[in-house]
């Protein structure tokens, strides 16, 4: 069976992303389920603000303008001589996510101060909503560090990120935060590890149905993906290169105005916080998958 692996390290264009993205998905059956961690009071943390685990955040730096690597590394090199760090300490990949992203600023700078892990103790009870699925982010300092198969979640969990929003917001099990889910894709066979190129689609159908919840493979057709949304059924979707990403992404369409559809994307507030029109989106999206309760 061919898989469709769809790869989330944040690298700049690379040779033959097009083919990387005709990934075939793996139906194999769950073995377990992770450990569930005790959990203790998750808000969304938005770069610059000042909420920060490592005592040390972007608000302790003068405001810069980053609009290219160069300038990534220079607020980089900045940080790291005032806190007893150097540029060598951060990876290429940091640096260029802080150049695509500068609303990672704190998770960036504060990488070398963490452990390649979770916090302990992560609480999502004021997430819940029967109304408003949460809005979470895959470099949020609670979990964005936690190693998720080749590299921190900040740079490779938009997919157990997703899936995360939508298991708390359909079951109200705040238990399933983005640091368990990507626990359970890893232990359940949903990342690829022979190539180590990103989750596995199947992540979505099978994944998502080991924990309760009906999924449906649908087309990128307006009227249908409103019908579901009207009766509370969230839609994520795998977007290929473009708007969102330079090789492929996962992102949660939760709504629609008169303007067109809301969406949470794990990996930026800016996209998270504007509408896109329906046209907009069929140009990116390749599949969509509709959930709801069993």
């Amino acid at each position: 069976m061919n898989k469709k692996i769809i790869s989330f390290v944040m690298v700049a264009l690379v040779a033959g992303a097009a083919v990387a993205l005709i990934i075939v998905r793996n139906f194999d059956k769950l073995t377990g389920s992770p450990t569930l961690v005790k959990p203790t009071v998750v808000t969304e943390i938005p770069a610059g603000s000042d909420i920060d685990p490592a005592g040390t955040s972007a608000s302790d730096i003068p405001s810069v303008q980053i609009n290219s690597v160069d300038d990534a590394r220079t607020v980089i090199s900045d940080f790291a001589s005032d806190n007893g760090l150097t540029l060598a300490d951060y990876p290429e990949d940091m640096v260029n996510l802080l150049a695509r992203n500068p609303e990672t600023l704190d998770y960036v700078l504060n990488f070398p101060l963490h452990a390649p892990e979770a916090d302990p103790d992560i609480d999502l009870t004021g997430e819940v909503s029967r109304v408003q699925i949460p809005r979470l982010y895959q470099w949020d300092m609670r979990w964005g560090y936690k190693i998720y198969g080749s590299g921190p979640m900040g740079l490779t969990g938009c997919g157990p990120t997703c899936l995360s929003m939508v298991a708390i917001y359909l079951l109200g099990n705040t238990d399933m935060n983005p640091a368990w889910m990507a626990d359970y894709a890893m232990n359940n066979g949903y990342y690829d590890y022979e190539d180590n190129s990103g989750t596995y689609w199947s992540l979505m159908t099978d994944g998502a149905y080991g924990l309760g919840i009906d999924v449906v493979e649908i087309t990128t057709e307006e009227d249908r993906m409103k019908r579901n949304l009207d009766v509370g059924n969230p839609i994520i979707a795998i977007v290929g290169e473009g708007q969102f990403t330079d090789g492929g992404h996962f992102i949660v369409i939760t709504g629609y105005t008169d303007e067109g559809f809301t969406i949470n994307d794990p990996n930026s507030i800016a996209n998270s916080e504007r509408i896109w029109s329906f046209e907009e989106l069929e140009q990116e999206v390749i599949t969509l998958w509709v959930f709801r309760i069993l």
